[in-house]
């Protein structure tokens, strides 16, 4: 039996005996949360605030049970009481930001979204120059620009950078030296420099995600025409050639990072998911998969049919020029909320996004549109982990298309 398990039935006895123990109940529901129980974790969580009202964490780890089961006004109430209780509680402040901004309130948001720099983590870069926050004239101005999360979230918001350029800047943006022949589309005149790098000079500096509030992102508007991020048109063509013009052809993408923590909202699904699409007249799916799920093609549903690209599908040093290429030849991508998803997005290729119940905050709720990507269509898990009903609307919608 693994230690976690141990500690969860310990505390359960403790409890059971003394359920006024607030902390006991606390501990428990962080130990469940952790093992994916939100719902028991949520119940233990409820009672251990109960027991102890003036317990920051306890509040904290109950905004995220809350939040893990879809509950997101909730949490906001449960993070204010943390953060009530302790104004520094710089983790509370960021997630209730991140639930406020999946609400669609981007503006309150993303203000209090800064407090992610007070959390655990990379540390906000410090430059004597002053940072960027809008109010500063771009004109003859050098602004540099350096990166934060994740690679979908640079491809994601390095649309930025361009904007600061129109709006008349000097633009340096740092990102992984694999990212630069892709981002490379966003400008000629956009200078791309290593992940951690800082330029020698520069006037003005902002990191990634702040740009989003700087530049007025709403939930109607992004501030960025669409597309912003092309392949190079060999590619293109060499992909076309290869591919070919048969059939309905859908790149899919099914499984995100497997490392631990990376998809604690259930954002992958199974590859076999897909059937009831592969099972459509003339659609013929396409792995724009990488790495991690790679092995669910050998297990498929009798019948199904996954075209694979080969070994050296975007293993060269450019990441994802391959991806970007391919995804503009298909008719449509079907993906999972990952990186290849940013990547046919930003080029303009037509998407399908598979969202579980509680998804990020970019994608906010209860429509099927999104203003990051035009050309994109949400569809919803309408309960946690309950995949089925998301492909076999896709599928609905697809035969009605192609018949």
């Amino acid at each position: 039996m693994a230690r976690e398990d141990e500690a969860i039935l310990g505390f359960r006895e403790a409890v059971r005996l003394q359920p006024g123990l607030g902390a006991a109940q606390a501990q428990l529901g962080d130990l469940l949360l952790g093992a994916g129980e939100a719902e028991a974790a949520l119940e233990a969580l409820a009672r251990g605030a109960e027991a102890a009202p003036n317990d920051a964490g306890v509040f904290f780890n109950l905004g995220n049970a809350q939040r893990r089961l879809g509950r997101t006004d909730d949490a906001v109430e449960s993070y204010g009481r943390a953060v009530g209780i302790d104004p520094d509680f710089a983790m509370a402040h960021q997630n209730r930001a991140v639930c406020r901004m999946l609400l669609g309130d981007w503006t309150g948001g993303f203000e209090e979204y800064a407090w992610r720099h007070r959390c655990p983590g990379p540390e906000l870069r410090a430059y004597p120059q002053p940072a960027f926050d809008g109010t500063q004239d771009l004109p003859g101005r050098t602004l540099f620009i350096y990166p934060e999360l994740f690679l979908g979230d640079l491809i994601q918001f390095g649309r930025y950078a361009r904007l600061a350029e129109d709006h008349g800047a000097r633009v340096i943006l740092a990102a992984p030296t694999t990212l630069h022949g892709l981002l490379s589309s966003l400008s000629p005149t956009i200078e791309l420099i290593g992940n951690d790098e800082a330029p020698p000079a520069f006037d003005l500096h902002c990191p990634l995600m702040d740009l989003p509030r700087v530049f007025g992102a709403t939930p109607d508007d992004v501030k960025v025409a669409e597309p912003y991020l092309r392949a190079p048109p060999e590619r293109v063509a060499a992909w076309r050639d290869r591919i070919g013009e048969a059939g309905f052809r859908i790149g899919v993408c099914w499984q995100g990072s497997t490392r631990a923590g990376a998809d604690l909202m259930g954002r992958s699904f199974r590859l076999a998911d897909l059937a009831p699409i592969a099972d459509l007249p003339s659609v013929r799916l396409i792995s724009l998969q990488k790495r991690d799920g790679l092995d669910q093609l050998a297990d498929l549903p009798h019948g199904m049919r996954v075209e694979t690209l080969g070994a050296g599908f975007d293993e060269g040093p450019h990441a994802f020029l391959d991806t970007a290429a391919v995804a503009q030849v298909c008719d449509m991508v079907i993906s999972a909320d990952t990186a290849p998803a940013h990547v046919a997005g930003a080029v303009g290729a037509r998407t399908w996004l598979a969202l579980p119940a509680t998804p990020d905050w970019r994608w906010l709720l209860a429509r099927d549109d999104t203003p990051w990507y035009p050309a994109m269509r949400l569809f919803r898990q309408a309960e946690r982990g309950h995949w089925a009903p998301v492909f076999a609307a896709m599928a609905e919608q697809l035969s009605k298309e192609l018949s």
